[in-house]
């Protein structure tokens, strides 16, 4: 897929809990995106023993209020050329499908 003005974009990571962050890519120029993180809406959910959980949630159309834009560039996977941008050691962001992304959670 490729990364245009508009496009949502996704990242899940996590050890003990996995959650998806979304971004809204608000600017494109010179190889690098500007994204702004948008607020989620909970599709699905399941509660554990305690305050486990898991489910599955989509972006909105809203922004987070206290989180600003940044600027990060377009880097390439050498299997197969698919765009990505790498937020951290650890985060890195795709074009989203579309689809629900799933989360779980579990407080020790």
């Amino acid at each position: 897929m490729e990364i245009n003005i508009n496009s949502i974009m996704v990242c899940t990571w996590g050890w003990e809990c996995t959650r998806p962050a979304f971004y809204k890519v608000i600017d494109m120029k010179n190889g690098f995106v500007t994204l702004r993180e948008l607020k989620k809406q909970q599709l699905t959910y399941e509660a554990f023993a305690g305050t486990s959980g898991s489910g599955t949630e989509i972006p909105t159309e809203e922004f987070i209020e206290d989180e600003k834009s940044f600027r990060k560039k377009i880097k390439y996977t050498e299997s197969d050329n698919t765009p990505y941008v790498q937020l951290s050691t650890y985060e890195y962001v795709y074009v989203w499908d579309g689809q629900p992304e799933q989360f779980d959670y579990r407080n020790i």
